[in-house]
């Protein structure tokens, strides 16, 4: 019996997507709980920047990314400590007095309150997380909808098509996709498009009749099954 085959790379794409949502939200939580730990026994000091410096990260797309690092020296019970800071904000300079928070037990251990890191990370859990599952219940919701249409046969026969370049792209490679056009009795036109497929592995042949299970009442929602 024909199934309806969800489209893998929707599928791909919203599990990688929501599996960074799942990670950026397990950082946060733990980051959090470190800090709850840590300030019940913290205590605070002044810290002088020694140094500030700067790395840069060139990437595939051409634009760089700059990353500060800024390093202090403070003392706590007259021992001088060496230590960088988790954080770099703008118009930090060297001489600059800042206030930091240490554990009192192990004084080269110091952390800052994560609060703006916190709402940083839950922006991409909001975009990574909301694409992921965009992509993953479109995709199940739309399958579902298919099976229901397979179920209860409501096809057409299209072997009119023509290939075309999709705006899928994997391994810099262009996926292709077949566009079925259909023409009920009223003399109203259909256009449907085919899942994404490799350029070298087109699943149709010219002639072929191919099924497209659609209602044509809602013909946005169909399935252009490449078995039939």
């Amino acid at each position: 019996m024909t199934r309806y085959k969800y489209n893998k790379i929707n599928l791909f794409i919203g599990s990688i997507f929501s599996m960074f949502g799942v990670i950026f939200t397990i950082v946060i939580i733990t980051t959090i709980l470190s800090w709850g730990e840590f300030s019940k026994t913290a205590m605070q000091t002044d810290a002088i920047i020694t140094d500030i410096t700067t790395t840069v990260e060139r990437r595939h797309s051409g634009k760089t990314k700059r990353y500060h690092h800024v390093y202090v020296e403070y003392q706590v019970d007259g021992v001088t400590y060496d230590n960088k800071l988790d954080y770099y904000i703008g118009g930090m300079h060297e001489g600059q007095t800042v206030t930091i928070n240490y554990d009192p037990d192990h004084p080269d251990r110091i952390m800052s309150k994560p609060y703006t890191m916190s709402i940083i990370m839950s922006v991409f859990v909001l975009i990574f997380g909301g694409i992921g599952a965009a992509l993953l219940g479109t995709e199940i919701k739309r399958g579902i909808y298919i099976n229901k249409l397979i179920a209860n046969d409501c096809y057409v026969y299209c072997s009119d098509w023509t290939e075309q370049t999709s705006s899928t792209k994997v391994n810099d490679v262009r996926y292709m996709l077949a566009v079925f056009t259909y023409e009920d009795g009223s003399g109203r036109k259909y256009s449907f498009n085919s899942n994404p497929y490799h350029p070298n592995k087109c699943p149709f042949y010219k002639g072929q009749s191919v099924k497209v299970y659609v209602d044509l009442k809602n013909g946005d929602k169909y399935y252009v099954s490449p078995d039939e």
